[in-house]
């Protein structure tokens, strides 16, 4: 199972898709930014709903699993400023 590291910028306040996936699993492991929301969202719009909520201290790991499913599923970050947040993304069940 390929680990790689990633980035993305996040726009502070909103949810920011890190990576999405259709029948494919993988594992994000994110540190920070502190205070920022971390969450799973499986499905689409007024149908959709959130998993696996955290909150990143910036001291440790934390991970977000994202199963492989018939449904649009996103692993999302809300950061409280806009920031480059930087991840690892690994496919598989990690």
């Amino acid at each position: 199972m390929p680990t790689v590291d990633r980035s993305k910028t996040a726009e502070g306040g909103e949810w920011t898709t890190l990576e999405w996936g259709w029948n494919a699993d993988f594992v994000i492991r994110i540190r920070g930014p502190r205070d920022a929301k971390i969450k799973v969202r499986y499905g689409v719009g007024f149908f959709g709903w959130d998993r696996q909520k955290q909150t990143l201290d910036g001291r440790t790991f934390k991970q977000l699993e994202i199963p492989s499913v018939p449904i649009p599923v996103r692993a999302q970050i809300k950061v409280p400023d806009d920031t480059r947040v930087f991840y690892t993304y690994t496919t598989g069940s990690g």
